[in-house]
């Protein structure tokens, strides 16, 4: 049996997508909730209508590709942090930041580290690659944001110790990132190897 190419829900017939604006043959592995959400994604009305079958298919044909190019991508950054031996690495996976990875990193980025911290007063991941630093916040209400440091301009790095939680003082040339409430023993793991690359 077939599965959905995006979400991977077997494709009984009850949840093929054979209602709405058009007919999705069965060569195109999708199921109706995702075809709906491509849909809504891809299909713009024209003035005298919707566009015709053959180009709604394309689009479906298109999405499923690039969202099939996309789960590769998000397996193997997942893979990458699996392979880094972290504690608690499965909180990790239950954040809402990580699905966003395949997007903001670049083709050859690795990840080398993360870690959970807070960025002026908000919540998300702070994750090192061989390039630069970055800090992934997403919410309901805020959306996505980033702050990335680049590797080239770093002077320093600094660990404030405290008795729960540690803070995490990143020094570039254009900014300083302040990052607090990040788990002690990796605070120092993370500085500590951003200290070994930038002197390098």
């Amino acid at each position: 049996m077939k599965t959905c190419t995006y979400c991977t829900t077997k494709l009984h017939f009850y949840k093929r997508p054979y209602w709405g604006l058009v007919k999705i043959p069965h060569s195109i592995p999708i199921c109706s909730r995702c075809y709906a959400e491509a849909e809504l994604t891809m299909m713009h009305p024209r003035k005298n209508g919707f566009p015709e079958q053959a180009n709604v298919i394309q689009m479906v044909e298109e999405y499923s590709e690039e969202t099939i190019q996309r789960k590769h991508r998000l397996n193997e950054i997942k893979r990458q942090i699996l392979d880094l031996k972290l504690d608690h690495v499965s909180t990790f996976f239950s954040r809402i930041e990580i699905t966003e990875l395949p997007n903001i990193l670049y083709t050859k980025e690795i990840i080398d580290n993360i870690v959970q911290a807070n960025y002026c007063d908000r919540q998300g991941i702070l994750v090192s690659t061989n390039n630069r630093i970055i800090f992934i916040e997403k919410g309901v209400l805020v959306g996505l944001k980033t702050e990335e440091f680049a590797l080239a301009n770093i002077s320093s790095i600094e660990v404030e110790a405290g008795q729960v939680s540690s803070n995490v003082k990143i020094f570039a040339t254009d900014k300083l990132g302040m990052f607090d409430n990040i788990e002690k023993s990796s605070a120092r793991q993370f500085a500590d190897q951003i200290a070994r690359k930038i002197a390098a």
